[in-house]
């Protein structure tokens, strides 16, 4: 959350710097300053949203399954899996979640 913080802090130090008038003292440059570092925080949040959190289902009980996250929580649902509740994002880190496939055991 601190990156979209920053993104938008270094944002509004742009506009300010290109409404006020610039009197000798290099609002221009100092504008464009923030707004390359504006434009690093953006690609840094792109970047950290377009990677994977995997979810790896672990048995809890006889019964009650759950799912291990890259990040380091477990989620468990009262019904289905992870795709049965539309889950999209991992609520720890806020990456896209990829669902590990289950391992099958083979009976001979």
């Amino acid at each position: 959350m601190m990156k979209i913080d920053q993104l938008i802090s270094d944002i509004g130090y742009a506009k300010h710097m290109i409404e006020t008038p610039d009197m000798g003292g290099g609002n221009t440059g100092r504008a464009i300053r923030a707004l390359r570092f504006a434009l690093k925080a953006a690609v840094a949040i792109q970047n950290e949203a377009q990677s994977v959190c995997h979810w790896k289902p672990e048995m809890m009980s006889d019964e009650d399954e759950a799912w291990r996250s890259d990040c380091g929580e477990v989620w468990s649902f009262f019904e289905g899996d992870p795709a049965d509740n539309d889950v999209k994002f991992c609520q720890g880190c806020g990456r896209r979640v990829e669902i590990q496939p289950v391992k099958q055991s083979v009976d001979k």
